[in-house]
């Protein structure tokens, strides 16, 4: 049985375009941006956070018991207490503490409150709290610094006097005795009687009695 074989030249193949688009460039809304931030602060011999950016408290994170601790930094008093008042109102108001463990601390003057162990909203929780703390202190800048500048105003004022705040020496005469407090630092009832004989040597010379 014969096979014939006919070889025919093929058509000429299709042509294909290709196109090439050069990537869209991503939107700057949507792009994320790493989150920055400047703080003064140390890691302690147990692990913990210790914050030094604020003038009056000194701000203490403790990861391993999930609690963050303030402390007087040089002074006590109503100005200290409403600089920590201010501070754990503030992270209660971004939810990052748990406003009902806020109490007085073993420290006196100490105030201490818990966050949660674990975030629900992405990232470490103690990097979350580290980065509300730089917010507040951000927020409270502005307030020390217009202090500051106060004070340093009226130190100013007070060792740099201009013409009219100040006197030259001499100029305003000095009188014998100013002041409430005796030269002679002695007890009450001696002074009493030493100025009750002086006082009436005074009048003696002063008043003359006629025979």
């Amino acid at each position: 049985m014969t096979v014939k074989v006919k070889i025919k030249s093929t058509a000429e193949p299709d042509k294909v375009t290709v196109k090439i688009k050069a990537p869209a460039e991503p939107d700057k809304s949507t792009v994320e941006h790493p989150l920055k931030m400047k703080l003064k602060l140390r890691r302690t011999l147990e692990g913990y956070f210790q914050i030094d950016d604020h003038p009056e408290i000194m701000i203490v994170v403790q990861p391993q018991k999930n609690s963050i601790i303030t402390f007087p930094r040089e002074e006590y008093g109503d100005h200290i207490y409403d600089a920590q008042d201010r501070f754990f109102r503030y992270l209660a108001s971004k939810g990052v503490i748990q406003p009902e463990t806020v109490r007085g601390g073993k420290v006196y003057g100490s105030i201490e409150a818990q966050y949660a162990e674990e975030s629900n909203i992405g990232g470490k929780s103690e990097e979350i709290v580290v980065f509300s703390i730089s917010k507040f202190i951000e927020d409270e800048r502005p307030y020390y610094m217009a202090d500051e500048a106060r004070e340093e105003e009226f130190e100013k004022f007070l060792l740099e006097p201009d013409e009219e705040a100040s006197t030259e020496l001499g100029e305003i005469p000095a009188a014998q005795a100013k002041g409430s407090i005796p030269k002679v630092q002695t007890r009450r009832y001696i002074t009493g009687l030493y100025e009750e004989r002086r006082r009436r040597k005074q009048e003696a010379k002063i008043v003359r009695i006629k025979p």
